[in-house]
């Protein structure tokens, strides 16, 4: 029988844990769904930035979702301000995800990309979830037949017209959720309030009382 040798056999476990990492490990999964398209894949497109409009419904989110391709990149993801520009690509950077190492070994994977800090949005507007790495993105899957109606896919270098009805797969929202204040802590600041009240009307020293 044939033995590997002990340092061998260290670099080929290590080699194939790094093989069977697709993305760095995030903190939660995404448990309040806002945007999201999970269509029949259609296409992939590589070699480019990408990016895919989208029209929140929740005042913020905290992380998001792509169906996508790597050979060991690091990718981001910038949320922009709004469809500018020839390819929909060159509006303001209003946030930056964590940077994640994307090595997919067979086809395409969700990868999960954190943002730093939960990203204000106003519900109703229009903003771009944009894929970035130096080089180009090495794939993306995108469905037809407009199967997400609150934005589309985009291409660096194409115009928005050119990817009409086309959208990629992906899916944002919040890994914790918005929460009200405690009860404890709204009846604290009513008793409060009420204190200043009941202080701003006492009679000062030295007048006496409207009668």
């Amino acid at each position: 029988m044939k033995h590997t040798p002990l340092p061998a056999m260290s670099c080929a476990v290590g080699l194939m844990l790094l093989l069977g990492i697709a993305t760095a490990p995030y903190a939660a999964p995404i448990t309040r769904v806002d945007q999201q398209n999970g269509g029949i894949v259609a296409g992939t497109n590589g070699g480019a930035s990408f990016g895919q409009s989208f029209t929140p419904t929740l005042p913020a989110i905290d992380a998001i979702e792509f169906l996508m391709a790597g050979l060991g990149q690091t990718v981001v993801v910038n949320i922009l301000d709004g469809l500018a520009g020839a390819d929909g690509l060159g509006g303001s950077v209003i946030a930056t995800s964590d940077p994640v190492t994307v090595f997919t070994l067979s086809g395409q994977q969700n990868i999960h990309f954190d943002f730093p800090a939960r990203v204000a949005l106003t519900p109703g507007q229009i903003y771009v979830a944009q894929l970035f790495t130096p080089g180009g993105i090495e794939g993306v899957s995108w469905t037809a037949g407009d199967a997400y109606t609150g934005g589309q896919f985009l291409q660096e270098g194409l115009a928005p017209s050119n990817l009409a009805g086309q959208d990629l797969i992906f899916i944002e929202g919040l890994t914790h959720p918005i929460t009200a204040p405690e009860p404890g802590w709204l009846f604290s600041l009513g008793l409060l309030g009420a204190g200043l009240a009941a202080r701003r009307n006492r009679p000062r020293r030295g007048t006496r009382p409207a009668g």
